[in-house]
C-alpha cells in the first residue's frame, strides 16, 4: 500500500512539473518552414496570476497573427510568434525571456505591462528590439532613439481625461471634489499622480488617495470608506485583475454610489470585471479608448468578427475589448514590419529598421480608431477617448471622441530631458 501511494505521489509530481514546464517553456502560436522568410516576435505574455484578466490580449494577438500568414498579408513573408506566461512572477522573468527572445533572432516583443518595458527600455535600445506596449509611456521608458512603442501618452494624461469630462459636465457652483482609489502599480500610481497634480489647472479639489495591493487583495472597505468620508464628487478608480474585482464589490456593499459620489473606472480591465461582479458595477462610468464589441458598425469590426470566429469560434457577444486591443498591438507591429520591407527590403530587416518605420507613421490606418502618427517625440498611438456608463449589465457610450491631452503637463518635459542625452 505505501509502495503504491508513493508511486501515485511520484506521478502526481510528474504531471505537475509537465504542467509547470508547459506554462513555462517558449510556445510558438505560429511554425514557418525552413525555407520561408520569417519575422520573429515574442510575447511577454500573462494568462495566470492576480491580473490574467489581460490574457484576451494575448489570444487577440496570436490570432491576428495567424490571420496574417494564412492570408499572406506580407508577400511571402511569414511571422514566427513565440511566447511565455509571465503571470505568475511578471516581473521576474522580462530580462531572461528578453535574451530568449533577442537569441532566437527576435525583432520585435509585446507586453500588457508598463513595468515591463521600464525594466527593459535601455536594454532594448542596445539590442534594437522594439516593445509594443498595451500601456501609457512614463519618462522611464523614453531613450534616444525610442524602441518601446506605448498606446497613451502617459497615464497621468489618461486619467486627466476621464476627470475633465466630469468638470465639463458640473453643474453646481462650488469647484468639485476629486479623490482617486487606485492599485499598489505603476499604472495606478501614475494617474494618482495626473489627478492630484492636475487639481489647480483644471479647477477641482482633490481629496487625497488610497491604495490597494497588486495581487492578493481580498477587502478594501477601509480604502473607500477612508476617502468617502472626505465627501468628493467624484472618486477615479485605477486597478485591474483581482483588485479591480473587489473594488467593484465592496462598493456595492458599502453603498458609495448611494453617497452621491461618482465613480469612474480608467477602463482597461473595466469589461473584463463585469461578469465577475454582476450587478455590482451598475452605475459606474468607465474611461475608455478601445473599441466596444458590440458596436458592429464601427470601422474594423467587421474583420474582427472574422478573427475570432475563425481561431476561436467566437460570436460578438463572446468578444472582449482587451481581444480587440491585441489585435490591434498585432497590427501595428506588423504595418512596421511591412513599411520597413519596402523601405530597405527583406534581407536588410532589422528591429532598427522597423523602429524607423514605427515612429515615422503619418496617418497610418489601422481601422478600429482615428489614423496613426507617431514619432520619437509622440512614441503613442491613442488620441481619443470615450465615456462609458454601466446600464442593466452593458456599457452603453455616454459621450466619444473626446481628445485624449498629448502630454501637455508631462511629455514635454520627458522629451527635451532625452534630447540632450
Amino acid at each position: 500500500m505505501e509502495k503504491r501511494l508513493k508511486k501515485i505521489g511520484l506521478a502526481l509530481v510528474a504531471v505537475g512539473l509537465s504542467m509547470v514546464l508547459l506554462l513555462t517553456a517558449g510556445v510558438p502560436v505560429c511554425g514557418a518552414g525552413p525555407d520561408e522568410k520569417v519575422v520573429n516576435f515574442g510575447a511577454h505574455a500573462v494568462f495566470t496570476g492576480g491580473v490574467s484578466d489581460i490574457a484576451p490580449g494575448f489570444r487577440g494577438m496570436f490570432d491576428y497573427v495567424k490571420y496574417v500568414n494564412d492570408r499572406d498579408l506580407l508577400k511571402g513573408v511569414k511571422i514566427d510568434f513565440t511566447w511565455e506566461d509571465t503571470g505568475q512572477a511578471p516581473m521576474v522573468r522580462p530580462v531572461v525571456l528578453h535574451r530568449r527572445f533577442k537569441a532566437a533572432g527576435g525583432l520585435v516583443e509585446f507586453t500588457a505591462l508598463v513595468d515591463v518595458c521600464e525594466l527593459l527600455a535601455p536594454t532594448l535600445k542596445r539590442d534594437e528590439v522594439v516593445m509594443i506596449s498595451a500601456g501609457p509611456a512614463s519618462y522611464r521608458v523614453f531613450t534616444k532613439p525610442m524602441y518601446v512603442v506605448s498606446t497613451l501618452s502617459c497615464g497621468q494624461d489618461f486619467a486627466l481625461c476621464g476627470v475633465k469630462w466630469f468638470i465639463d459636465n458640473w453643474t453646481e457652483k462650488r469647484r468639485p471634489r476629486i479623490g482617486i482609489i487606485n492599485w499598489d502599480h505603476s499604472t495606478g500610481w501614475y494617474a494618482a499622480d495626473g489627478i492630484s497634480d492636475g487639481a489647480e489647472k483644471y479647477g477641482y479639489e482633490f481629496v487625497g488617495s488610497e491604495s490597494v495591493p497588486f495581487v492578493g487583495t481580498l477587502d478594501t472597505s477601509t480604502e473607500w470608506l477612508r476617502l468617502a468620508a472626505k465627501k468628493p464628487d467624484l472618486i477615479f478608480s485605477a486597478a485591474c485583475g483581482s483588485s479591480l474585482t473587489v473594488m467593484i464589490k465592496d462598493s456595492a456593499r458599502l453603498g458609495i454610489q448611494e453617497k452621491r459620489i461618482t465613480i469612474l473606472d480608467s477602463g482597461e480591465c473595466f469589461e473584463d470585471a463585469m461578469p465577475i461582479v454582476g450587478k455590482d458595477a451598475e452605475g459606474w462610468y468607465a474611461s475608455r479608448w478601445l473599441p466596444n464589441p458590440l458596436h458592429a458598425d464601427a470601422p474594423g469590426m467587421k474583420e474582427v468578427y472574422e478573427i475570432a470566429k475563425t481561431y476561436r469560434g467566437w460570436g460578438p457577444e463572446k468578444i472582449r475589448s482587451l481581444y480587440i486591443l491585441g489585435i490591434m498591438m498585432a497590427k501595428v507591429a506588423v504595418e512596421g514590419v511591412r513599411l520597413a520591407i519596402e523601405k530597405v527590403g527583406f534581407n536588410n530587416l532589422s528591429g532598427r529598421a522597423i523602429r524607423d518605420s514605427l515612429f515615422s507613421f503619418e496617418d497610418v490606418d489601422i481601422g478600429l480608431m482615428p489614423p496613426i502618427t507617431m514619432s520619437d517625440e509622440r512614441p503613442f498611438w491613442v488620441s481619443q477617448l470615450t465615456i462609458e456608463q454601466v446600464q442593466e449589465g452593458r456599457l452603453r457610450t455616454i459621450a466619444k471622441d473626446l481628445p485624449v491631452p498629448l502630454g501637455e503637463q508631462w511629455l514635454p518635459t520627458w522629451v527635451e530631458e532625452f534630447k540632450h542625452k
